[in-house]
């Protein structure tokens, strides 16, 4: 769901938006189609009321976060979905059939162990690779008996020894094969079992990306009049995401939300939820119904815009149905 152009001026940056590619000399810059909740976790509501620039800028700063969160990826298992249905690309390892752990790689729906194919170490070559890294596997093996500095033994000797294992491979795949006068064995790998995929969380950059998710909807969102009534409570998140306070050495961060694991049961869609009225506003971030980041402010007692406020629910189900808009009077 695209909700409609509201803004004539970038959300983030201020400046003048417009549907073309200006020229060099103009000062406007061209909209961007973003999605607010960040496409990587499947999100679905999306605006161009901000431009190009600042778009791309929050794919590098945050919209990476929420997919590398722990306590969102738990709760996405406990909904029936697998990390690999949103982290497309990561570093993890397998152990294979002799006992070895090995990298392991995500590709086109299955886990394959990585080559290894350094002459100074173990070699290992993955069943279904054979063919297509068997050069590299002759090369590195000559080059890791070379080091031996065996006796009698020249690169013609070498090679052609090489050249015997590898047939006994070709031959017969299902075993290890082992060559006495260069005192080296070879054996395709299978892996099996589960993969290990270490996360390493920074739960601030969590924080940013919701903070980014808060303003936009904010902006597209709320009624004119309670964008001036709460400009204070936006600019906290904008603040907050100027400052990105952090220390890279320490792997420590500030964050704004309060994280709760809910005990309702998980569903598949994102909700987010917020309530204002003339005193309070509050803002609730539910992913798969189990991992919920809450804020809260009270509202000095000012003259509030009429009546008594809104409640406004995003649902972003991760079916194929789109996304829902609700805004209802409190």
């Amino acid at each position: 769901m695209v909700i409609q152009n509201q803004k004539t001026e970038c959300l983030w940056c201020g400046k003048r938006l417009v549907e073309f590619e200006p020229e060099l000399w103009q000062t406007c810059v061209p909209r961007s189609l973003e999605h607010i909740i960040p496409e990587n976790i499947g999100g679905k509501i999306k605006t161009r009321d901000l431009c190009r620039a600042c778009n791309s800028q929050f794919g590098g700063i945050c919209d990476h976060a929420l997919v590398n969160d722990k306590r969102i990826l738990q709760a996405a298992e406990q909904a029936g979905f697998k990390f690999t249905d949103f982290r497309k690309s990561f570093k993890g390892t397998q152990r294979t059939e002799t006992g070895r752990n090995v990298p392991t790689r995500y590709e086109r729906g299955e886990f394959k162990p990585k080559p290894q194919l350094c002459p100074t170490s173990n070699l290992l070559v993955p069943f279904e690779q054979w063919e297509r890294h068997r050069p590299q596997a002759r090369g590195s093996l000559i080059a890791k008996v070379r080091r031996k500095n065996l006796a009698n033994m020249d690169d013609a000797r070498i090679a052609s020894e090489v050249d015997k294992l590898l047939a006994a491979v070709d031959e017969d795949r299902s075993k290890e094969h082992y060559n006495e006068n260069i005192g080296e064995g070879f054996r395709l790998t299978t892996s099996s079992g589960p993969v290990t995929v270490p996360i390493e969380m920074f739960p601030w950059e969590t924080d940013w990306c919701l903070a980014k998710i808060v303003v936009e909807l904010a902006n597209v969102t709320w009624p004119p009049e309670y964008q001036i009534y709460f400009k204070t409570a936006v600019q906290v998140f904008r603040d907050f995401l100027i400052k990105q306070e952090h220390d890279q050495n320490t792997k420590s961060g500030k964050g704004i939300f309060e994280y709760t694991e809910l005990s309702d049961a998980a569903t598949q869609q994102h909700v987010v939820l917020c309530n204002l009225a003339a005193k309070n506003l509050e803002w609730r971030l539910i992913f798969f119904g189990k991992a919920q980041w809450r804020w809260n402010m009270q509202v000095k007692p000012i003259k509030a815009p009429p009546g008594r406020g809104w409640n406004i629910k995003v649902l972003n189900p991760l079916t194929k149905d789109d996304s829902i808009m609700e805004r209802r009077p409190l």
